[in-house]
């Protein structure tokens, strides 16, 4: 099982704790083998923009990551694991990571050196345009108080850090300023749109959740009328269309139905796991976590559960995530009869609900039309 970390694509921690984990990996057969990489983060991974892109490497994080995929490809037979069996797993930008390296080349460059894939609330935001990437290098490059990307590269670690803390401190809710983008050789499109039009490698199967909560952490609290939500709209999508702003607020979410812009904002999170359903076929299984608070990140220390802790509300939960999560990676399957069927998503779009109330089948709240209207991804 190799991890993909955390970082909304702008700092980086892969100091995780996977005892628990493989400790429940281990009860019925000899466990999983635990994989961490390293790749870069904030500017050092996701500069862009035309500069960038003629003076050094777009996306520079997400090769990284697939740089070490390939590694654990040829060298984990040296620790007893088999090439043939890796799962990679992610939650945030991690998930969001692994979507990109699905959809790598437009699933034209070969398979993607895994089987199989668990992605926890993908997430990440979309820079699409040339213009909200150049915004971001041009920003960096100010922060820095230099005008070029060489001058850059000549300036200490230290000082690169200052300004990516900089850049990302002020950003407005849900923004993380640094995002992989469309480069049009490893991302020829957004996931989404590849997994949309068929372009990624189907032979990878698919876990994949969200939480019934995802975006009120991101959202402005201050954020409770129409006019708010179209700012929102226009804060994220830069290059957004009026046209499509006032659908989205008049068509899609219409005041004062959707007055909570909490629950329209989570959207943000549950189509990307929509989109991965729609196209992948046929193995694939999807859950919805909804332990309180639901919330994005919420789920993390369940399936990082390593005992009592306060972040953790419920334990039975916690260790069934962890049997889901490791019987899919050693067998292709997450069911080992000890907890609730987790059957395959089908043509019913069921998702198994994770609850404190208990663990049960249920509708996928994620497969309706807005979900379908966003991957078209006519905000650009």
């Amino acid at each position: 099982m190799v991890w993909i970390y955390v970082d909304g694509f702008t700092f980086t921690d892969r100091n995780y704790n996977p005892a628990g984990l493989i400790a429940r990996s281990k009860e019925n057969s000899d466990g999983v083998i635990y994989v961490s990489i390293n790749y870069r983060g904030g500017p050092f991974g996701f500069l862009s923009g035309p500069e960038l892109r003629a003076n050094g490497t777009a996306n520079a994080g997400l090769l990284d990551q697939r740089f070490a995929l390939e590694w654990v490809q040829k060298h984990i037979p040296k620790f007893g694991g088999d090439p043939n069996r890796v799962t990679v797993f992610g939650q945030s930008a991690g998930a969001a990571s692994i979507m990109h390296q699905i959809t790598a080349y437009g699933g034209r460059a070969g398979p993607a050196p895994f089987s199989q894939a668990i992605m926890a609330s993908p997430a990440f935001q979309p820079i699409n345009s040339n213009f909200q990437q150049s915004q971001v290098c041009t920003n960096f490059l100010t922060a820095l108080n230099v005008t070029s990307i060489q001058e850059a590269h000549q300036l200490p670690y230290d000082k690169l850090v200052a300004a990516n803390t900089k850049l990302v401190t002020p950003a407005d809710y849900g923004q993380f300023t640094f995002s992989a983008t469309v480069d049009g050789s490893f991302v020829p499109g957004l996931p989404g749109q590849l997994l949309h039009q068929g372009e990624f490698d189907y032979h990878v199967k698919i876990l994949i959740g969200h939480n019934s909560n995802e975006a009120s952490y991101w959202i402005n609290p201050n954020a409770t009328s129409e006019a708010d939500f179209t700012a929102n709209l226009q804060s994220a999508f830069l290059t957004i269309p009026s046209s499509i702003t006032n659908y989205i607020s008049g068509v899609l979410y219409p005041y004062p139905n959707y007055s909570n812009i909490n629950q329209t904002a989570a959207i943000g999170y549950t189509t990307p796991s929509d989109s991965a359903f729609s196209a992948i076929q046929p193995e694939k299984y999807a859950y919805e976590f909804s332990v309180p608070p639901r919330y994005h990140g919420e789920d993390v220390p369940y399936f990082y559960y390593n005992g009592p802790s306060p972040l953790v509300k419920n334990e039975t939960i916690a260790l069934a995530m962890q049997t889901y999560y490791t019987h899919f990676a050693i067998t292709g399957l997450p069911n080992n009869g000890q907890y609730p069927d987790f059957q395959q998503y089908g043509t019913g779009s069921n998702v198994l609900g994770l609850n404190v109330t208990g663990i049960a089948v249920k509708k996928d709240p994620a497969d309706n039309s807005r979900c379908r209207w966003w991957q078209q991804a006519l905000y650009f």
